[in-house]
């Protein structure tokens, strides 16, 4: 119920529902709210669930990245740089993103990880010059990505550009 009214936009409700509940409400309850509270840009009620993140599960590095991320959207630099500084002082480190791709149905191609940003892997060149393609597509019927938001890179504290820009210094833009 928390996920439905934080989607909604719903989130003094959302929030009443977990002041409300017979059981103490965990981390992942509070992480969905914080989660509602980047979508819908409510900075003040953000902080108020990362306060309970951070009695509940202090290390986990996805709540300060989200929170990071509400507060360069209200472009709170001094508060993102914050966020950074705390998780440092903690002894957080930020999980890179990846994913990964089975080539043949796992027979003969085998699963393939990607890690973000990451250049080394044996195929590089191919997987850039495939994005490339694709990206060219996805304009062409008409995509254009949504760059509103310039966040910050977490571990070298810089903006970074569009992650379909030209030049390959990648920056996560929202649909990305």
């Amino acid at each position: 119920m928390v996920d439905l009214l934080s989607r909604a936009g719903r989130l003094h409700e959302a929030r009443e529902l977990i002041e409300r509940m017979p059981i103490e409400p965990n981390s992942v309850v509070w992480g969905t709210l914080l989660g509602g509270c980047r979508v819908h840009k409510n900075v003040e009620m953000a902080e108020e669930a990362i306060g309970r993140l951070m009695e509940l599960d202090p290390m986990n590095d996805g709540y300060y990245v989200v929170l990071s991320n509400v507060y360069a959207e209200a472009g709170r630099w001094a508060d993102v740089a914050r966020v950074r500084w705390a998780m440092r002082a903690r002894g957080v480190r930020k999980t890179p993103g990846w994913s990964s791709i089975e080539i043949d149905g796992g027979s003969g191609g085998g699963v393939h990880v990607f890690v973000a940003g990451d250049s080394a892997h044996d195929r590089a060149k191919e997987i850039y010059e495939k994005w490339d393609e694709l990206l060219g597509e996805l304009r062409q019927r008409g995509y254009v990505a949504d760059t509103r938001e310039v966040l910050l890179d977490m571990e070298e504290g810089r903006r970074r550009r569009c992650c379909i820009s030209i030049v390959r210094s990648w920056r996560w833009c929202s649909d990305c």
